[in-house]
């Protein structure tokens, strides 16, 4: 049996981590900072030559 993601208990989680973490930051700020970090970070585990985060 596979679980549902409460977007709403998700959103909590965030907006707590902001205030602890980044007080001074707006929420949707820290979470376009967090979307971009993990895209980056894929793109570094890439297998394939010449895609990386850094350019070619």
């Amino acid at each position: 049996m596979t679980r549902t993601i409460n977007p709403a208990s998700i959103l909590a989680r965030l907006k707590n981590l902001q205030r602890e973490r980044y007080p001074n930051m707006p929420p949707n700020t820290m979470l376009q900072l967090y979307a971009q970090q993990g895209f980056l970070a894929r793109l570094d585990a890439s297998p394939y030559p010449g895609v990386r985060a850094g350019g070619l």
